[in-house]
């Protein structure tokens, strides 16, 4: 089972790479990210991960209301390019943590 998590950032430097590294850790295959014109060090942590192929990152440099739209396309290229069987929409200061703690995602 190969599952894909999307995300979309934006100034979130202090929290970024212990979510990218949990998820990981939780069995998330890859990440798929639009960093949405970060001007807080954010691009630069999310470019140091994409050089270790563990994410794919894009770059967003217009800030305007397009969440939908980003979002939709990295769930269509979680699925068609990563061949997820799941593809989970994650949020940087959210962390999924199952109820049992010997379980992952």
């Amino acid at each position: 089972m190969r599952i894909i998590g999307t995300l979309m950032v934006r100034d979130e430097v202090d929290i970024v790479a212990a979510m990218v590294e949990h998820h990981l850790a939780q069995g998330i295959d890859r990440l798929v990210v639009t960093d949405n014109h970060s001007l807080d060090g954010t691009t630069e942590v999310l470019e140091a991960y994409a050089e270790t192929g563990r994410i794919e990152l894009f770059h967003d440099h217009e800030h305007r209301k397009q969440q939908r739209d980003v979002v939709t396309r990295m769930a269509r290229r979680a699925r068609t390019e990563h061949r997820a069987d799941w593809v989970l929409n994650l949020d940087a200061d959210e962390f999924l943590i199952p109820v049992d703690k010997s379980l992952t995602v």
